[in-house]
């Protein structure tokens, strides 16, 4: 029995020792392979970040070019309006000068008899409008003008996000070029 038991033993060291060295083997021969393995997985989780950055990146571009298109048209509409006002000003300024030498026209002929006094006064009532109307529309323009610049500011500073984000696109792949270069 003693000699069962030491034989036993010696089998299972011999066993042991055995498989030891067919592991160290096998490590030892698939080392390549795991090497290959792990360099695929760091290669799927670089593209993995990649295409998380350049899905949120593509995300907030096209937002940004809505934005860009809202501001845009934001600063149209403002500088179509302020070109409205600034052609009733002068057509105001021109017309009251118009005016003012209709109303000498109109005053002389009144003190002849010749017109009733309701023509000259509907003239004077004209005048006295464009005489109001004028510096509502002096300050509309200068309002305008004032919102024009800053919507323009910010249409500026949406065109210079939307650059930083080209650049951010642009660093993304020369990254990935890098890599594929390296990796060749």
């Amino acid at each position: 029995m003693k000699r069962f038991i030491c034989c036993l033993f010696l089998a299972i060291a011999f066993l042991f020792t055995v498989s030891k060295t067919g592991l160290a083997q096998n490590s030892a021969n698939e080392s390549p392979q795991d090497q290959v393995m792990r360099d695929l997985l760091s290669e799927v989780r670089l593209l993995r970040q990649d295409l998380r950055k350049l899905s949120t990146t593509t995300y907030r571009a096209h937002t940004m070019i809505e934005r860009l298109r809202i501001q845009q048209s934001q600063v149209n509409r403002l500088m179509t309006e302020l070109s409205n006002v600034r052609g009733q000003l002068a057509s105001i300024k021109s017309g009251r000068l118009e005016m003012k030498e209709q109303i000498k026209d109109l005053q002389r002929r009144w003190d002849a008899g010749t017109i009733p006094e309701a023509e000259l006064i509907t003239a004077k009532s004209a005048l006295a409008d464009m005489d109001q109307r004028e510096p509502d529309l002096t300050v509309k323009e200068s309002e305008l003008a004032g919102q024009l610049i800053i919507e323009r500011t910010n249409l500026d500073a949406l065109y210079k996000r939307l650059d930083d984000i080209e650049q951010e696109l642009l660093s993304i792949t020369q990254d990935d070029d890098k890599r594929t270069k390296r990796n060749q």
